[in-house]
């Protein structure tokens, strides 16, 4: 990052082979200063997401240390090693986990609220008649969640490949077998819910490329190399 004040004492010195003009150095000055700013903001934003990120991950501690969870100890170990985002984490095990859902809440409350076609989700028939209301919204809100932050996402829930992470997908076919046995339910086949959670990841996975290429063509950034990935995205995630 070019030195301001260096620049300034150049410029004052007036003795260079070259001299600055007013207007170039105005100009300067101003992108100068608009870099600063957007460094500063970007600073504070890290800073931020960094004491959300501590604190969601003390959630997920708690939840851990309750015996009745224990089960989900290696399946949340390997996510969180892979960076998978705590919110990610907290949003799907807000359907069996009070403290999750109290604390995505407020997330939730400034994410726009996405519509998911539900009923192109072959799983969703098998669910009993008094869990779909419940369900469908639990995994609105996974989308809401996931989709207020699309870059972030798509590093961590696909590899190099482009295939679904199979731990997220187990994670939510856990959390959701978790859900029936509570409410004493008979639990869907293990196929249909995970049939049900991989459509639904597919489905989320493709609304995540279609924002970053949004903005990445909002920004000017769309080059070669994502068209490429673009291109290989629009196949389904092998799962």
């Amino acid at each position: 990052m070019p030195d301001f004040e260096q620049f300034e004492q150049g410029d004052a010195q007036g003795s260079g082979t070259q001299e600055v003009s007013e207007e170039a150095y105005d100009q300067f000055r101003d992108q100068y200063r608009k870099t600063q700013a957007a460094v500063q903001k970007i600073r504070k934003q890290e800073a931020k997401k960094k004491k959300q990120d501590f604190t969601l991950a003390h959630i997920i501690v708690q939840f851990l240390h309750d015996p009745r969870f224990t089960r989900f100890f290696v399946v949340i170990s390997r996510l969180v090693a892979k960076n998978i985002p705590s919110d990610l984490l907290l949003v799907i095990l807000s359907l069996i986990h009070k403290e999750s859902a109290e604390a995505i809440q407020a997330k939730l409350l400034k994410a726009p609220n996405q519509d998911v076609p539900l009923e192109k989700e072959n799983a969703s028939p098998f669910f009993p008649q008094e869990t779909k209301a419940e369900i469908s919204q639990w995994t609105r809100n996974i989308f809401s969640v996931a989709t207020s932050d699309p870059h972030r996402m798509l590093e961590t829930i696909l590899d190099y490949d482009w295939n679904l992470d199979e731990n997220l997908v187990l994670f939510k076919v856990m959390v959701m077998q978790e859900f029936f046995n509570g409410k004493s339910l008979d639990v869907p086949p293990l196929e249909n819910l995970d049939t049900f959670s991989r459509g639904f990841f597919q489905t989320l996975v493709k609304t995540l490329e279609n924002q970053v290429h949004e903005q990445n063509v909002l920004s000017g950034n769309v080059d070669a190399d994502f068209e490429e990935t673009a291109d290989e995205s629009n196949k389904t995630p092998n799962s």
